[in-house]
């Protein structure tokens, strides 16, 4: 998948760098899965430092969340409600911080992403 990040930083700087990862400041990044394995459909993230937006500038994707917070939880647990939401071409999403969610690709999509991604956990579905 290719990606690329802009950080606002304090003191009302912005900086692009290729790093996914810039400690506690809000990265906006730009990405365009091409494959079915880019959104890592077989994995759960979630994020603890704070919510995540997700906006479709072409195509469109499945967003599967566990509709709680869930933040001293390292797994999904078995029987969380599960939730499905198609966000298509000018729309939106934000996942809320705490939330496990995985992104499920539907067909080639532009996507802007933006949040707070320093702590995010990975595990895998069952």
């Amino acid at each position: 998948m290719n990606e690329n990040f802009i950080r606002f930083l304090d003191g009302s700087q912005i900086a692009y760098t290729e790093e996914r990862d810039m400690g506690s400041v809000c990265s906006l990044a730009y990405f365009f899965p091409a494959d079915p394995h880019d959104t890592h459909p077989d994995y759960w993230e979630l994020h603890p430092d704070g919510d995540e937006m997700l906006l479709v500038v072409s195509g469109e994707l499945d967003v599967g969340y566990v509709p709680a917070e869930m933040t001293n939880q390292d797994q999904v647990p078995a029987d969380a409600a599960r939730c499905r939401v198609t966000v298509g071409l000018g729309e939106s999403f934000i996942v809320r911080r705490g939330y496990w969610h995985r992104l499920l690709f539907k067909t080639r999509t532009d996507l802007i992403v933006a949040g707070h991604w320093t702590s995010s956990q990975l595990v895998p579905a069952r």
